[in-house]
């Protein structure tokens, strides 16, 4: 993604408009009187050195921010009132030269540079709305990220919150890192896979190591606004219209909420949405489970004793998805069951296997999902043989990887 941010000097507008004329009556006098070849001769020296420093410097100053980074291009001239602009610093020892192209990181410092000393804009107090507009795009954009796969969006807050620390990672990251699609748990009586096991149980299998933890409590929803004030970066679960989703709270000014929404990149949905006290509490359930990052000790996690756990898991999973299907047959039932028994290996489990590309189990899910969504839609009969078949072969499969 890119943004670009134009400025010119005032002053140096009008002295290239200055410089264009006298360029123009240069050339156009030898042709109005007698024609004379030293006269012209004469103009074209003085005047060629002129218009090419018009035309080198005739492009307006700019600003290009890609992604977290930010790009200042075009710098042709100091300003004429010494004024900075503060809000981001040069990372690197370039030295600044005319028309050159110097990288800056936006960490909202003051901005300098070595070859230009403290590079300064040009009448940088007539573009005090560019900075304004500048560093509000760059406090929305510089943290933000998009959910990669399916359900991601506690993944991408946790990604989001991380950036705080100075951490830049993807919700992808976080999952393939911890090795997520390898993961199927059962907990409280539920088989949990993918994108579904978003406790800090399992975030912190990738924050032990760099030395944080997440931190969960539960609070009441009438404690909730004095719980939140004056904090940010909490997340916690509100409620959409496509059910339960994962928000960041980033800023409370009076009685006005914003928080970071994980979005999926072209959905072209708002990253920053805002709500106000009334709205928030109306998306909140009764009890609340907000989830902080905080620093603590480096400790090693045992992710092989939780894949071990996964192996016994999946073949606890397949025993009672085939006693289900041998015990009933109504569509009802089934309907029941669709997001409890089944999203977990065909739903989450597909999901996990599209990041890692597993093109084979992949497949098997497909056909496997399809036979018993169109089952439940009315589409076609059952065929149970089939679906046992299938849901052996994705088990049988998924523990070779798991090994």
């Amino acid at each position: 993604m890119e943004k670009v941010f134009y400025f010119s000097s005032k002053r140096m507008r009008i002295f290239r408009i200055i410089v264009l004329i006298w360029v123009s009556v240069a050339f156009i006098l030898p042709l109005i009187f007698a024609f004379n070849i030293w006269f012209l001769i004469f103009v074209t020296c003085l005047a060629i050195p002129l218009l090419i420093f018009v035309l080198v410097s005739l492009n307006r100053s700019k600003i290009i921010i890609k992604e977290d980074r930010l790009i200042l291009c075009n710098i042709v001239t100091k300003s004429w009132n010494k004024k900075e602009i503060k809000g981001v610093i040069c990372n690197r020892d370039i030295s600044g030269w005319l028309n050159g192209c110097i990288e800056i990181q936006t960490d909202k410092k003051i901005f300098r540079s070595p070859g230009y000393q403290n590079l300064n804009w040009c009448n940088a107090d007539k573009n005090e709305q560019l900075v304004k507009e500048l560093n509000q795009w760059l406090e929305e954009k510089k943290y933000t990220r998009y959910m990669h796969f399916n359900s991601s969006c506690s993944y991408c807050a946790v990604a989001y919150i991380l950036s705080s620390f100075n951490i830049g990672v993807e919700d992808t990251d976080i999952a393939l890192n911890i090795g997520l699609p390898y993961i199927f748990a059962f907990e409280n009586g539920e088989y949990l896979a993918g994108p579904m096991l978003q406790s800090s149980k399992y975030f912190n299998l990738f924050l032990n190591p760099l030395g944080l933890t997440f931190k969960e409590n539960r609070v009441s929803k009438e404690d909730l606004l004095s719980y939140i004030n004056n904090k940010k970066n909490l997340m916690f679960g509100i409620k959409t219209d496509f059910g339960k989703h994962a928000v960041v709270l980033v800023d409370h000014v009076n009685d006005m909420y914003s928080f970071f929404n994980p979005t999926h990149e072209e959905s072209n949905q708002e990253t920053i949405i805002n709500l106000n006290e009334e709205d928030l509490l109306s998306r909140v359930d009764e009890e609340i489970t907000i989830g902080e990052i905080q620093y603590c000790k480096k400790k090693i996690v045992d992710l092989k004793r939780i894949y071990r756990e996964s192996i016994t898991n999946l073949e606890n999973y397949e025993k009672d998805v085939i006693n289900f299907v041998d015990n009933n047959d109504d569509i009802e039932e089934y309907q029941k069951q669709l997001e409890v028994l089944f999203r977990p290996l065909l739903l989450d489990g597909l999901t996990m296997m599209r990041l890692i590309n597993n093109d084979e189990i992949t497949k098997i899910m497909k056909e496997s999902q399809n036979n018993l969504l169109n089952f439940i839609r009315g589409k076609n009969k059952f065929d149970e043989i089939s679906f046992k078949e299938q849901i052996h072969a994705i088990v049988s499969r998924y523990k070779e990887l798991i090994y």
